[in-house]
């Protein structure tokens, strides 16, 4: 998935005005795009499509569906009309509270237009902890010595909106 935060934006969170670094300001802000992504979905919408298995009143999908644009049983292919189904969060189910017996191929959209505010600061927050981690160690600033690469303060910015794994197994 592509970076959705901006190099400008990146260069002031971490305090960086100097262009020579723009290549490993551009890694960090990849690897941190794609670790928000990661736990917690698309952030900027994102075509999905995925097979799913029936026997409940709600099915469990990989991501959050914004949108769920197209239905069908599987492996049959029998269309289904996706307005009689509701996305909430990662479930599906019927807006008529059925029982869905069938396993089902479904179509959905997941993210958003442009990447929320949330999402923004978990990326920055996690980016300039690769930045600053990435060089030598130094005693004079613990924050170089950090063995891990999402902050806390990441970690409770993502909190309600990480992806509940392997699809609620």
């Amino acid at each position: 998935m592509a970076a959705w935060v901006d190099l400008a934006t990146f260069r002031a969170f971490v305090g960086n005005a100097s262009t020579n670094d723009d290549a490993v300001l551009q890694v960090a802000i990849n690897l941190a795009c794609g670790k928000v992504d990661k736990l917690c979905g698309p952030t900027i919408t994102t075509a999905c499509s995925e097979h799913v298995k029936g026997n409940g009143f709600s099915l469990a999908l990989a991501y959050r569906a914004a949108s769920i644009t197209s239905l069908a049983t599987w492996p049959w292919g029998e269309p289904l009309d996706p307005t009689i189904f509701v996305a909430e969060g990662q479930l599906i189910s019927r807006k008529d509270g059925l029982f869905i017996v069938a396993d089902l191929t479904v179509g959905y959209n997941a993210g958003a237009a442009t990447a929320p505010d949330w999402a923004i600061g978990a990326a920055c927050l996690i980016g300039n902890q690769y930045f600053k981690s990435r060089l030598r160690p130094s005693l004079a600033d613990p924050s170089t010595m950090a063995g891990f690469l999402v902050p806390n303060q990441a970690k409770e910015l993502m909190e309600d909106y990480l992806l509940a794994s392997a699809g609620f197994a």
